[in-house]
């Protein structure tokens, strides 16, 4: 579109219903004759200046005349003065008020359609972005839209109507003098068009580094304990740091380049004067003018001049959200791939067919992933694939779900490609269990109701008994309205699995895919979820997609997979007895059983987990539990801006020479207007070069010290918003996992507070001190001046001063109220917003698009609704505010025209007196301008300074000894624990087991029992509640963390890679530079060094955000090598090679067991195969060690480890 392209802010209003933009007229027109309104006022003061002129040249022979002709003049313009500040009260009410409403509605629409837009994209475009900074962006670019079609617009506009009524009142007084006076003009059009071109292009680049920044804060916040275990804390600090330095050498630029725009205002304003009291003199001595017309010339040009310098924030704030509306067009008109038409075909018939299927990923066109891939999947039934990670097993559900599409093959559901059938209609048939199943931020119930949504109560519960979840939902603090937390991180990976698949179960899909859906779940528990999952899939085509044989043995075929490539297929039976690779995984999974006798049954009653990880209730002490005054907040603030108090001092100084300046212009004002009563005429002219000069160097010394100001005060903004930046990032670094528990402490609501909130705070430091000064020393030198000059008049007009603050206070409050009830409600919208973003595959995959849109409808209704009422007050105010000043001019006038007529008062001190005090009261009101950035400073302050008072919990960690060089035992004594975010709810009630040096132990159990919780103990992630655990009697409390993390290193089941180059993900956490032989044979052990050469890039390959370009289990080989390079005393292998197909698995175990250093390794398993060679086993059951012993021993007890045994 040509106006999206050319005029991206229009296009903004293209979301403006009829009402809206009837709104938006009447608010125009509104703010265009408001606007109008000064100028006309100010051409009143010709008629004011004329009569008192006339009155100080009558005779006094005819005084007592003069007077009554004087005071009858002056009071009827009083009279028209107190007539437009009472316009002035509705036209600021219908200038804000409807433009505001309007612009809520706008940015409700504009909201749900950029979240639409998102949900409708193609997967492969997500592929393409960085996810983290995507989400920034776009939550960015809309607070800078609604900041720039809202009251800043009806500012900008009544600002520009005071300009061009200005311009059109002049011209028709005298059009020569004009041309004169507004000569500067084109200058400061030209001029202010570079400058615009500037301030683009470093408000481009600072936006893009803090989208990076603020990526790389999203993605540690959210991976905390892989960020703790490997000591990455420094690294990620180093990484934000660098992205923030880059910003705020951009955000200086654009500092500078707006206090170069507002000086050349001011010089351009100011200098009017000087030109008009160089030429006009001589053309009203030569009586080519009035002196009336000449002094409403003067005042309309200069006030003219004088509201370009106070719209410039506002025609800033449109700029911006102009750029922020041309990336927001882009992402809106982007739209999918065009989508098939048909659908209705029936359930019995989807036959699946792959035909000559080649693929590669977008991001990898080099990569073929499919090569050539062809089979047959026959309506209802079941079929397994299988085969190394990597070879293609997980694309091969992404292209049957139309995640992307293929260019060369096809795939046909009953006989018609794919691409011609309706995307929503064909994921609808086709549900999906992942091994790693995204929950979403809300309830048990309602997660597995998004499966089908308007379901009973006991449909629900119907399911999760299906899926064996019901008894562990019971269990939890509320049941099936418990709350998951963020990517579900109330529960373990084995309860997510099952909610998973509780949630397709009630889905009921002909068509089902589970990959690796029960890796997180023992072999009980898998056991007994197969057999309920056997009657409701009858009739079903069942896709199951694993490495653990025991889950495919009853499929109808099996497929295997290679590089691409279908290398076997058949029944199990048949591949099993081939020699192929089917049986050499039979063999590598194989138990030996030879040993078991006389089993006649196996009870495999299941007894319910009790215990969950963790839960969303309960509160800490930690960020939102501090209380802290706003007062407290600020002046901690300026504290920190301690640094550069010495440009806050000169920024300081330099506002108060402008601010003092501007009185000062009474004077001369009052002067020059003294002159024109002198008799001589060439006095006069001469008199007025004079004044004119004054002038001139007085408005260059505004201008100069107006840059000087912005540039020293924006010099200790950004500095300070870079130092508040860094500082609380690296206090979040150093908390423990319970601050991250919080669900009050979620990633987004910190980002948040990273990447907004710091960066208003600098307007509660330097920039709060500098209004502060402006209107004390203003409003000092203006009552000074006045009270020096006609003390009477000064007391009346000082009566106005405090009705000036407090309604400037008032419509502060009701701005910062629009911002505060937002930022307050938007933290859902925002939350939302980042769940859909991370997990677009699983939304599209569950249709869950229209669910969200509605859902995020209704939070941004709520946030419409309450900003609608604000609405009116804030209009309120603004109309309150601008009509004062016009009541202010009526009652002045009034009363000084009988001070002069009374011989109490000159007309040059009335002059002097009323312009002293409004000048001040106008840099009172320039200074009040920045206050809704100030009032909304106050409020990031408060949630700044909760972060900033965190205590850093490695403080004390240096005065502990390091982990030892070696050691012979380490016990877990008594242990007794339960998470701080669920204390009621035991995990361990009494935890005895000892772990010998050297040796490989390893622990099993059901979901959730607890074993993943004794890592986390052992690595200082949680102190326990009761007991110890002890290395050499030394408790393990005692020693210093970052030694322990060194020594003890974890490789988590679903481990963490960041956005950066496999190499740097490999040496993750280590401070010292790594060799590329070390990187090397680290890769090698984790038998991924031969991949990673066939890249294109090598170890340079970046891995995406989320490792989204590369397989579940070669990202399990880079953490395998990533625990490797870092020669640890303690490996701890959690499920670590759950995503590995078995060749792989006992090639890293025998590599493992060949390391060039000793280590003591503790694995945590499902697959008993890949622990059955431990040297020890414990069974954790109902929070205590039930079992222990060797492989052997465990079967001779025949109790959980035995029937897990019997069923794989």
């Amino acid at each position: 579109m040509l106006t999206r392209r050319n005029f991206p802010y229009l296009s903004i209003f293209a979301f403006a219903t009829f009402s809206d933009c009837l709104l938006i007229l009447i608010g125009i027109i509104s703010a265009v004759i408001h606007g109008a309104l000064l100028p006309v006022s100010l051409f009143l003061f010709g008629d004011i200046v004329n009569h008192y002129t006339e009155h100080s040249k009558t005779q006094i022979s005819s005084l007592e005349n003069q007077a009554d002709i004087f005071k009858s003049g002056s009071y009827y313009v009083c009279r028209r003065f107190f007539c437009i500040g009472s316009c002035a009260v509705l036209l600021g009410y219908m200038q804000i008020m409807p433009l505001s409403t309007a612009a809520q509605n706008i940015i409700y629409r504009l909201k749900i359609e950029c979240f639409r837009s998102i949900l409708r994209k193609e997967i492969s475009w997500f592929d393409y972005k960085e996810v983290s900074v995507l989400q920034n962006q776009i939550i960015d670019d809309l607070e800078k839209v609604r900041a720039g079609i809202s009251d800043k617009l009806a500012v900008s506009i009544e600002q520009l109507s005071t300009f061009t009524c200005s311009i059109i009142i002049a011209c028709f007084c005298s059009l020569k003098l004009t041309m004169i006076i507004s000569s500067t003009i084109p200058f400061f059009l030209i001029f202010g068009f570079l400058q615009t071109r500037l301030l683009r292009n470093s408000s481009v680049t600072a936006q893009k580094n803090y989208a990076e920044a603020g990526a790389i804060a999203q993605t540690a916040l959210s991976s905390m304990q892989t960020v703790m275990a490997f000591n990455g804390q420094n690294q990620e600090i180093a990484s934000y740091e660098e992205k923030v330095k880059l910003a705020e050498h951009h955000d200086l630029w654009m500092s500078i380049y707006m206090g170069f725009s507002v000086s050349a205002v001011l010089f351009s304003s100011y200098s009017t004067y000087a030109l008009a009291l160089w030429f006009g003199p001589t053309m009203v001595i030569e009586e080519e003018i009035s002196l009336k017309q000449f002094l409403s010339t003067l005042l309309v040009i200069a006030i003219g001049g004088m509201s370009v310098g106070r719209g410039i924030s506002g025609f800033i704030e449109i700029i911006q959200a102009s750029l922020s509306a041309q990336t927001l067009n882009d992402l809106m008109e982007k739209t999918p791939t065009e989508d098939g038409k048909i659908v209705g075909l029936c359930d019995k018939e989807l036959e699946i067919e792959f035909r000559n299927v080649k693929f590669s990923y977008p991001t990898r066109p080099s990569n073929r992933t499919l090569n050539e891939l062809s089979f047959i999947v026959r309506p209802g039934s079941k079929i397994a694939i299988i085969g190394a990670s990597g070879s293609g097993k997980t694309t091969c559900a992404s292209l049957l779900q139309r995640f992307y599409d293929v260019k060369y093959g096809s795939i046909s559901l009953a006989g018609v490609n794919i691409k011609e059938i309706n995307k929503e209609w064909l994921r609808s048939k086709i549900s999906v269990v992942s091994q790693k199943p995204f929950l979403f931020k809300s309830s048990v119930r309602e997660n597995i109701e998004f499966g089908l949504p308007n379901v009973s109560f006991d449909e629900v519960k119907l399911a999760a008994k299906i899926a064996q979840a019901h008894n562990f939902i019971e269990n939890l603090p509320n049941g099936y309205e418990t709350i998951v937390g963020e990517n579900g991180i109330s529960l373990s990976g084995g309860q997510m699995q099952r909610i998973a698949i509780a949630r397709v179960v009630l889905r009921d899909t002909p068509i089902l895919i589970f990959d690796e859906a029960t890796s997180a779940l023992d072999s009980e528990s898998e056991h007994l979820l197969q057999r309920g999952l056997e009657a409701v899939n009858v009739g079903k085509t069942v896709f199951t997609i694993a490495h653990r044989l025991s889950t495919i043995r009853d499929s109808d075929t099996v497929i295997v997979l290679h590089d691409g490539e279908v290398v076997e297929m058949g029944s199990y039976h048949d591949l099993k007895n081939k020699g192929g690779y089917l049986t050499n995984l039979e063999f590598h999974q194989k138990l030996d059983k030879a040993t078991i006798h006389d089993v006649d049954s196996i009870e495999t009653s299941h007894n319910p987990n009790t215990y969950s990880k963790r839960f969303s209730s309960g509160i800490i002490n930690g960020l939102h539990s501090k209380s802290s005054t706003r007062v407290d907040s600020i002046w901690y603030t300026m504290l920190l801006n301690k640094p550069e108090w010495k440009y806050i001092y000169l920024g300081c100084v330099f506002a108060c020479i402008t601010t003092g300046a501007t009185p000062l212009f009474a004077i001369l004002f009052g002067r020059a207007i003294k002159v024109f009563t002198l008799s001589e005429k060439l006095e006069v002219v001469a008199q007025c070069k004079i004044w004119s000069v004054l002038y001139f160097l007085l408005a260059l010394a505004v201008s100069i010290s107006m840059l000087l100001q912005f540039l020293f005060l924006a010099i200790s903004g950004n500095r300070l918003t870079s130092r508040l930046r860094m500082k609380c990032f690296e206090k979040l670094m150093f908390q423990n996992s319970e601050f991250f528990d919080m669900p009050e402490n979620s990633p987004n609501s910190i980002s948040a507070i990273l990447n907004i909130d710091a960066s208003l705070v600098k307007g509660a430091s330097g920039v709060r001190l500098k209004s502060m000064l402006e209107s004390l020393i203003g409003l000092l030198i203006g009552l000074g001046i006045a009270f020096y000059n006609g003390w009477q008049l000064a007391l009346v007009i000082l009566a106005f001063i405090p009705l000036i603050i407090v309604s400037h206070v008032f419509h502060i409050k009701y701005s910062s109220g629009l911002h505060v009830n937002e930022q307050s409600l938007n933290k859902d919208s925002v939350s939302l917003l980042s769940d859909c973003i991370m997990n677009i595959r699983n939304v599209q995959s569950l249709n869950l698009e229209s669910k969200f849109i509605e859902k995020y409808e209704g939070i941004e209704t709520d946030v419409l609704k309450r900003n609608l009422k604000l609405a009116h007050f804030f209009g309120l105010s603004k109309g309150f505010t601008a009509s004062l000043m016009y009541f202010l001019y009526a009652t002045s006038f009034a009363y000084s025209t009988w001070l002069i007529s009374v011989d109490y008062m000159q007309a040059e001190q009335t002059f002097i007196v009323i312009f002293a005090i409004v000048f001040a009261a106008h840099g009172i009101g320039q200074s009040m301008s920045f206050m809704p950035s100030l009032a909304k400073a106050e409020i990031a302050a408060l949630n700044v300074n909760k972060i900033l008072n965190l205590t850093v919990i490695d403080t004390i960690e240096e005065r502990k000894p390091n982990f030892p060089e070696a050691f012979d035992l380490i016990k877990f004594e008594h242990l007794k624990f339960s998470y701080p975010s669920g204390k009621n709810l035991r995990v361990f009630e009494d935890v005895d087991l000892q772990i010998a040096s050297e040796k490989t132990t390893a622990i099993c159990g059901k979901s959730g029992c607890g074993k993943s919780t004794l890592f986390k103990l052992l690595l200082q992630f949680y102190s326990p509640r009761s007991g110890k655990i002890t290395i050499d009697g030394l408790d393990m409390l005692d020693i210093n963390k970052l030694s322990l993390r060194k020594r003890c290193v974890l490789v988590d089941q679903d481990a963490v890679l960041f956005n950066r180059s496999i190499e740097s993900n490999i040496s993750y956490g280590i401070e010292d530079d790594c060799n590329q032989d070390d990187i090397e044979y680290a890769a090698k052990i984790a038998n991924i060094h031969d991949f990673i050469c066939s890249l294109p890039n090598g170890y340079k390959t970046v891995v995406g955000d989320k490792a989204v370009q590369i397989s579940g289990g070669q990202k399990q080989k880079i953490a395998i090598a990533r625990a490797v390079i870092r020669k640890p005393r303690i490996l701890l292998l959690d499920e670590a090679t759950s995503s590995l197909d078995t060749d792989n698995e006992k090639t890293i175990q025998e590599n493992l067991r060949n390391l060039n250093f000793k280590c003591t390794v503790i694995a945590v398993a499902h697959r008993l195969s890949t622990i059955q060679n431990s040297d020890k086993i414990f069974v954790i059951e109902d929070g205590k060690v039930s079992e222990s012993g060797t492989h052997q021993e465990l079967l001779r007890i025949k109790k959980f480890y035995f029937r897990n045994f019997i069923l794989q």
